[in-house]
C-alpha cells in the first residue's frame, strides 16, 4: 500500500491541461504525477522551468526566446545554464540509454508491463537480458 494517496484529477482543476496532456501521450496520468500534486503549486519560476523543460525535451527542440524571457524573469544568467545543463544531461542520459540499448532494471520493467501492456508497449531493445562480459 502506499504511503501516500495520489490526488484525485478532478481535485485538480488547474493542473487539468497538463494531466490532459499526459493521458493523451501515455493512456493513463501516471499514480506519481497525482502524489507530486500534493506539492503546493508551482511558482513562476519552477512554471518556467518546467516549460523550458518540456519544450527542450521535444523532437524537434521547441524551446524558443519566450522561454529564456520568462526564465530571466525569475535567474540569473548562471542559474539558466545550471537549468539548462540538468536538461541536457538528462536528454543526453536518455538518448546513451536508447543508444546502448541498456537494459531497463526490474522495478520500471515491472511498472511498465503491469501498466502500459494495454497500450502494446513493450520493453524492445531494453528488455533484460543475460549479463555480458
Amino acid at each position: 500500500m502506499a504511503h501516500v494517496s495520489p490526488r484525485d484529477p478532478a481535485a485538480l482543476s488547474s493542473l487539468t491541461p497538463l494531466l490532459d496532456a499526459v493521458k493523451s501521450a501515455m493512456g493513463f496520468v501516471p499514480n506519481s504525477m497525482l502524489t507530486m500534486a500534493h506539492l503546493p503549486h508551482l511558482s513562476d519560476a519552477e512554471r518556467a522551468a518546467l516549460a523550458l523543460a518540456f519544450a527542450a525535451g521535444s523532437v524537434p527542440n521547441e524551446s524558443d526566446q519566450q522561454h529564456f524571457a520568462a526564465l530571466r524573469e525569475h535567474f540569473r544568467e548562471q542559474q539558466i545554464i545550471q537549468l539548462v545543463a540538468v536538461i541536457a544531461l538528462f536528454g543526453f542520459l536518455n538518448r546513451w540509454n536508447d543508444i546502448l540499448a541498456i537494459a531497463l532494471e526490474s522495478q520500471p520493467q515491472d511498472f511498465a508491463a503491469d501498466n502500459l501492456a494495454a497500450l502494446q508497449w513493450t520493453s524492445g531493445k531494453h528488455a533484460a537480458k543475460a549479463q555480458q562480459g
